[in-house]
């Protein structure tokens, strides 16, 4: 596990061809977080395949014209073609700065069209709840014979392959994510006094995500120093991702640290099981035999067997999320009250990305003009 580093880029580095100016670019983002570092790194790689040998100078608005429109012939999403774009232009734009080129010959340059959906996968509150009973009972078998299959989905269900895994669900007689270690160990420090037994770690978190709308990565950084049981709150302050294969922790996303309030039952039972469970502050709440956070990476696999045997294939851990925001909003909730939830920056982003859910408000909004259009023709006819 690492800390959040940077690089700062070299006083003494002479760029001449596109690829310099895009190294000392990406150098000097120190605002970015570490996966969409990597992110740029990986697509930058791909931009210097068309322009990296070039000096700025040499790249012109026909030359990124037509290499937007290959790319986009070639099948890539509206939005990688515009994330591909982006730092052309950026990388660019510093060469301006720099006084390398005269002017960004990037600018102005037709973009394929985002289409957006404006609609999230959510999950009634019965699938989330079959949902986090089901995670970590499910493994994959090569042979079909003998396997137990999930009732309704027939006997020729072939889970989706997956990182080179993939074959029929059956079954575990023990579930993964069991947080009985903890609680043995706990239980020689207090002499046998322990939480209720039977606490599973991957249904407590499916839980916490499909109730709190907490990112994957802020609850995998969770520890009970965060949790707040009397006053029924999470303080999220950091965050934990993978890069390359290495878990880095940093701020959460847009870098705001927040407060997010537990129901009662999460609080009650749940996050008071793995805080006791936990042998000090600083200990993960959802952790591996060794003591380090669970990997995001391992949890999908158990995530997608558990959809498929809810009958929820192709769901994402990040639509729990989406799952939280319309079971607030289906609670009452209104739109400030998501926004300090889920963290947005803004209510007009919450608004943005879940506009869907505050439809049948315009429903309301509709039925109470009619009634004062009427209320307000009567008394004048009066």
């Amino acid at each position: 596990m690492e800390e959040l580093t940077t690089t700062e880029p070299r006083a003494d580095f002479e760029p001449r061809t596109f690829a310099d100016f895009g190294r000392i670019w990406l150098e000097s983002r120190v605002d970015l977080k570490p996966t969409t570092r990597a992110s740029y790194r990986s697509m930058l790689n791909t931009v210097n395949l068309e322009f990296g040998e070039q000096a700025p100078n040499q790249v012109s608005y026909l030359q990124v014209v037509s290499w937007v429109a290959k790319l986009a012939q070639q099948g890539v999403s509206p939005t990688g073609v515009r994330q591909a774009y982006q730092i052309v232009g950026q990388v660019l734009a510093l060469a301006n700065r720099l006084g390398a080129i005269e002017s960004n010959v990037a600018a102005g340059v037709p973009l394929p069209t985002v289409c957006r959906t404006g609609r999230h996968r959510y999950l009634t509150v019965l699938q989330l709840e079959s949902l986090a009973l089901e995670i970590g009972w499910w493994r994959l078998t090569r042979e079909p014979s003998g396997v137990i299959l999930p009732g309704g989905l027939g006997q020729n269900v072939v889970f989706l392959r997956k990182k080179g895994r993939g074959g029929y669900l059956t079954r575990r007689k023990s579930r993964a994510g069991a947080i009985d270690a903890g609680l043995a160990s706990l239980a020689r420090a207090r002499g046998g006094q322990t939480p209720a037994p039977g606490g599973n770690q991957l249904e407590i978190l499916v839980r916490l995500l499909g109730y709190t709308g907490l990112r994957i990565g802020e609850a995998l950084a969770l520890t009970p120093a965060a949790v707040d049981l009397e006053r029924r709150v999470i303080r999220i302050e950091r965050a934990v991702s993978e890069v390359s294969g290495r878990q880095v922790f940093g701020t959460p996303k847009n870098g705001r640290t927040r407060v997010v309030p537990i129901p009662d039952f999460l609080r009650r039972d749940d996050l008071r099981v793995l805080t006791r469970a936990a042998c000090g502050g600083d200990d993960f709440l959802f952790a591996t035999k060794h003591g380090t956070p669970l990997r995001a990476s391992n949890l999908r696999l158990h995530f997608d067997m558990a959809a498929l045997a809810v009958g929820q294939a192709g769901l994402h851990i990040h639509d729990l999320r989406h799952t939280a925001a319309t079971l607030a909003v289906s609670a009452g909730a209104n739109v400030k009250a998501v926004q300090r939830m889920l963290g947005h920056s803004s209510a007009s982003l919450t608004l943005d990305v879940y506009a869907d859910l505050f439809e049948p408000d315009l429903g309301d909004v509709a039925g109470a003009l009619s009634r004062m259009r009427q209320t307000t023709l009567r008394r004048a006819a009066a």
